[in-house]
């Protein structure tokens, strides 16, 4: 799971650092206020999908896709927000950012596998 985690992490991030992509989050954040958490969700069900066949393709079942959005895309999406991302460059998967993100998520499930 961790080398899966760690390739979509460095995707997202390099996807956010493109020009125009944070519209995403801003879509978000202009539907949940607009609309309520429901169209927040119809946003964000496609990633939450994408979360949910990582954790079945690795047999995880002491997280489900809000502990990965919140441990994962949350972040990401508030380093585009406050442009910490390279602009126009691809996210290296040692990032130190990226590990620590990925490195957070595993902590949490060896604390509930116990």
């Amino acid at each position: 799971m961790a080398a899966d985690l760690t390739t979509y992490t460095c995707r997202l991030a390099t996807e956010l650092a493109q020009p125009g992509n944070l519209g995403f989050f801003q879509t978000i954040v202009a539907a949940s206020t607009a609309g309520g958490t429901g169209s927040a969700q119809e946003f964000t069900a496609p990633r939450l999908a994408q979360f949910q066949l990582m954790l079945d393709a690795a047999g995880v079942t002491e997280l489900n896709t809000l502990d990965v959005f919140e441990l994962v895309l949350a972040p990401v999406l508030m380093w585009g927000l406050l442009s910490a991302l390279p602009k126009n460059e691809t996210v290296p998967i040692d990032d130190p950012d990226i590990r620590r993100i990925v490195a957070n998520v595993m902590a949490v499930l060896r604390d509930r596998r116990r």
